[in-house]
């Protein structure tokens, strides 16, 4: 008598990821990756068709999209799917507000080929999967602090404005990130100008101070 496998949806603007992790998947017998997408428009009526079981999103999507903003589209679901969120982003910062917007993991995009599978069984378990050495700091902040008091001054900015300000604080310039992040170079000055105004800073020479700081920071923590 076989049994129903477990259906998965994968969303992340790369094909080649996109492939890659179905070939691992398909691989299994208990699982089955029965579609995939590039948008949140895109993706969300596909998962209500088809029953999905588990969603595997990108943090990062395509037309300035954060996959963030799908976890919580998903999360208002009269059935809402288990979701895991994948990120480059290794701040715990990512993290928290992957679980708080209504995800059951996070998985860094570099280990997700190792590790694709122990997270969907640990999510699956009825479990939340995260990084071992991020896990009970992360843990700690939202479920003991709360999440507001965890994300501290950075809580007003955007899930892209966020990735901005790290990459500012890692030292890359304007034109870099815009590179990066397949966005103009206007489009970033946009967001840097908003994040000066969210978080009170005077100039670019303040942003960039504060940016380091926080980099410096998210790392020791």
């Amino acid at each position: 008598m076989s049994t129903e496998k477990i259906k998965v949806f994968i969303v992340d603007d790369h094909p080649v990821v996109i492939a890659g992790l179905a070939s691992i998947i398909n691989a299994d017998p208990r699982f089955e990756v029965t579609g995939s997408a590039e948008t949140i428009n895109s993706s969300v009526e596909q998962i209500r068709d088809k029953n999905i079981h588990l969603v595997i999103i990108d943090i990062s999507l395509k037309k300035n999209e954060s996959g963030l903003d799908l976890v919580k589209t998903l999360k208002n679901e009269s059935n809402p799917p288990l979701m895991l969120v994948m990120s480059r982003y290794e701040e715990n910062i990512y993290a928290e507000r992957a679980l708080k917007a209504g995800a059951r993991g996070y998985l860094m995009k570099d280990e997700a080929g190792e590790k694709i599978i122990s997270a969907i069984e640990t999510i699956l378990a009825g479990k939340l999967y995260l990084k071992e050495e991020l896990a009970s700091q992360i843990l700690n902040k939202i479920f003991v602090m709360g999440v507001d008091e965890a994300e501290d001054t950075v809580s007003l900015l955007t899930s892209r404005e966020l990735q901005v300000y790290e990459m500012i604080g890692r030292g890359l310039s304007t034109r870099e990130i815009a590179e990066k992040l397949l966005l103009s170079v206007s489009t970033i000055e946009t967001h840097s100008q908003n994040i000066k105004e969210k978080l009170g800073l005077k100039n670019a020479r303040e942003l960039t101070k504060n940016a380091v700081q926080w980099v410096l920071s998210s790392q020791n923590n």
